[in-house]
């Protein structure tokens, strides 16, 4: 397998659910469905959370693999920048952006995954709420009072060091983790967390999921202030017995009287979905349909500023029990309608119930209900989320079809509702949108126009005169907006469509393995590139040198008589030329004046590739000579042989020996001396523990082998033989054997 290959799996592998199995020719992963989670906006950004997780594979041929569950999670937040143009051709999956929430780990409850609770949120930072936890480890769950928040931006100045992330965070005032499946919403103006009701264990003990240990309702509204970012304040307060608790309602914040009221809507008594095999007994059944229906016909308000609660009966098309549906609300201009959408649901009794896919407005103050959107049986879904991302727009995010993971949503998990035409849209723009205006469906029923003026601005009657005070009391704190958003281009790869590999046609936590691996092989790249380079310098620098040395030596030479160009027998050449006008060495005082220091150090070869010795690269100095006695003493060195060589020529010796084969040699005559002797230059190897190491340049004397001669040796013929007999082991080998005369030589 190739490293492509090999890096190819690896992200592929990354890409797929955890719990999901290999699959052959895979191109893109997608979420199948998505219940139970948790998700807000802080300023241009929606984050998700939690919840349960399907995944499906897209494979090349255009077909699917079976939805897989993501039980194994190693605990992921997601990001969707609301910058992000997208349609409903777009693998909206591949437009999510991961966070690790534990550092990719799960093995040690380090803020595991939740089912359900809540997300709640100001303009900077989000607290992560309530909730089943998924653990991995059921002998190490997390303390009561520890939760998970995220710091987008820093809103107070007396952090030191402060950087955006994930930080834990701790209730106070005996408030716990341990309830579920309530009923959360944010006033960002207010800097105010709500969550209402829900499930816990009894005496407000520790809850898992999957063991019906939530098995009470909540008789509680929980409050966390934010005003001061890391002190954050939490209470439990009692509900009165006058507002019956209950299982996935849904909450709304109407920004009117001092600090806004909350309106609960909907919501079940006894939810299937936290029962062990999913099915309620009869008598819990009849309970639920008994008493769930009144949720959505008598609704629940509570004023933030004097902290009471008051009943408020609805008319209209009062819609059917209804729980784990989505709500936003959406003001008319002049304030005097809120309108309050919902979306899906079902009507927690059964898990094989129909979801809704209907779409119900309640304005407020007239407490009117009016059925807004009639959709498809299959288009339903209930456990999801909605979002005002824009006046005019509903992101519905997630959710699930009859509680059935393996039955993907249709459209996808991502949705979008046009507030204003009351229908759902093919495309989301960042760039396209307006002010909300009041759907005619609406204004026939409370009067006005589109942009406000409505006429009914009270129920037929109010059960409390004080709500009507309430309502007609003018919120003043401003509200923060940040659209509109800024575009951003993203690449996202239709899903079953054949694509090749690419991090545009995987989801984006992929971009990160793909961006190790980017960077790696740069670097390999980069040192490969550094390391020819640097080769190359040296060869540049190698041929500069030689360059230098011929430079040098004929600058040093201007009076010479003749220079003689030997070429060995594969052509290569290699010009030396001796240096005169340079003072004898005097062996005995040790010492040398006016010498030329040329720095030498290559590696040649001959046309035939045969290696040339290389030179030594320490600066040597080159002297000449006297004709009687040649010789050559290397410089001393750590470790390195001292050698004298002595070489006499005869004058009839030629100049350069045809025979010698590779072996590079500069012979200059500059006539005879009084002995007949003419100096020439000799390469000869070095030796270090009897191998060669480089070449040293020595001048040799003709009469160094007539010398020879007259000892009884015979004198060497070639230069490869002058390396041979004056070797110092050879020689020491003809001074053992020869006569005192030899010794003496």
């Amino acid at each position: 397998m190739s490293w492509l290959t090999w890096i190819g799996s690896v992200l592929l592998a990354k890409s797929r659910p955890a719990a999901a199995i290999s699959w052959q020719n895979e191109v893109n992963v997608s979420i199948c469905n998505w219940a139970q989670l948790r998700a807000n906006v802080v300023r241009d950004t929606i984050y998700l959370d939690g919840g349960d997780i399907w995944w499906q594979i897209g494979l090349s041929d255009g077909t699917y693999g079976s939805p897989q569950s993501n039980n194994e999670d190693g605990g992921s937040m997601y990001s969707l920048a609301l910058g992000i143009a997208f349609n409903q051709q777009t693998n909206m999956t591949g437009l999510l952006q991961a966070m690790a929430k534990n550092g990719g780990t799960s093995t040690a409850n380090v803020n595991p995954n939740y089912e359900d609770g809540v997300m709640l949120a100001n303009d900077d930072e989000f607290i992560l709420y309530g909730g089943l936890a998924r653990l991995t480890n059921s002998e190490n769950p997390p303390p009561s009072d520890v939760i998970l928040g995220y710091e987008v931006y820093e809103y107070s100045t007396n952090i030191p060091n402060w950087k955006s992330g994930f930080i834990q965070k701790n209730t106070d005032n005996d408030v716990t983790r341990y309830v579920t499946n309530g009923a959360g919403v944010s006033a960002p103006s207010e800097n105010m967390g709500f969550y209402f009701s829900g499930m816990r264990g009894p005496g407000w003990g520790s809850i898992e999921g999957g063991d019906e240990s939530a098995n009470t309702t909540a008789d509680s509204l929980i409050t966390v202030n934010m005003t001061t970012m890391r002190l954050e304040t939490w209470q439990n307060m009692s509900l009165p017995t006058s507002v019956a608790p209950r299982a996935n309602a849904e909450l709304a914040w109407i920004p009117v009287s001092e600090s806004g009221v909350l309106v609960a809507i909907g919501g079940v008594i006894n939810p299937e979905i936290l029962t062990a095999d999913r099915n309620l007994t009869v008598e819990q059944a009849k309970e639920s349909n008994k008493t769930s229906p009144s949720f959505m016909s008598e609704i629940s308000v509570y004023d933030i500023a004097s902290q009471t609660w008051f009943l408020q009966n609805t008319t209209g098309d009062i819609p059917p029990q209804l729980t784990m549906f989505c709500s936003v609300v959406a003001p008319a201009a002049d304030r005097s309608s809120f309108n309050i959408y919902i979306y899906g649901g079902y009507d927690g009794v059964s898990a094989e119930s129909p979801p809704s896919d209907d779409v119900y407005i309640l304005s407020i103050p007239s407490f009117t209900w009016i059925k807004a959107y009639s959709g498809q049986y299959s288009h339903g879904r209930s456990g999801h989320k909605c979002l005002q991302v824009y006046p005019d727009q509903m992101f519905i995010l997630g959710g699930i079809f009859k509680n059935d993971p393996t039955i993907c949503l249709e459209g996808g998990f991502l949705q979008v509702f046009n507030l204003n035409t009351l229908q759902f849209q093919e495309i989301y723009s960042p760039q396209n949108w307006s002010n909300y205006s009041v759907p005619a469906a609406v204004t026939s029923r409370i009067g006005g126009t589109e942009n406000g003026g409505a006429t009914k601005i009270s129920p037929s009657s109010w059960n409390n005169n004080k709500l009507s005070n309430i309502f007609s009391t003018a919120y003043t704190k401003p509200i923060n907006t940040y659209y509109p958003y800024s575009l951003v281009v993203s690449n996202s790869t239709k899903p079953g469509t054949e694509t090749t590999f690419s991090v545009s046609s995987m989801p984006p936590w992929v971009k990160a393995i793909f961006g190790v691996f980017t960077g790696l092989g740069c670097i390999v790249l980069g040192l490969a590139a550094w390391y020819l380079y640097r080769r190359f310098q040296r060869c540049k620098q190698s041929n500069i040198t030689n360059n230098i040395i011929r430079s040098s030596v004929q600058k040093s030479s201007p009076d010479r008589s003749s220079t003689t160009e030997e070429t060995n027998t594969n052509s290569s050449t290699l010009a030396m030329t001796p240096i005169t006008g340079v003072s004898s060495i005097s062996r005995e005082k040790e010492t040398e004046t006016n010498n030329t220091q040329i720095s030498v150090g290559t590696t040649m070869s001959q046309a035939d590739s045969a290696p040339i010795f290389e030179l030594d690269s320490r600066t040597r100095k080159w002297v000449e000579l006297p004709a009687e006695e040649c010789e050559v003493k290397r410089p001393s060195s750590t470790g390195r042989n001292h050698r004298d060589l002595k070489i006499s020529l005869p004058n009839s010796m030629p100049a350069v020996s045809e025979s010698v084969q590779n072996t590079p040699t500069k012979m200059q005559e500059k006539g005879s001396d009084e002995k007949g002797s003419t100096p020439i230059w000799v390469s000869t190897p070095t030796f270090s523990q009897g191998h060669p190491v480089r070449s040293t340049m020595g001048s040799v004397s003709i009469s160094d082998i007539s010398e020879a001669s007259e000892h009884g040796h015979e004198p060497p013929s070639t230069v490869a033989s002058f390396v041979q007999y004056y070797d110092p082991r050879a020689r020491a080998q003809r001074n053992s054997e020869g006569s005192a005369e030899d010794r003496n030589d």
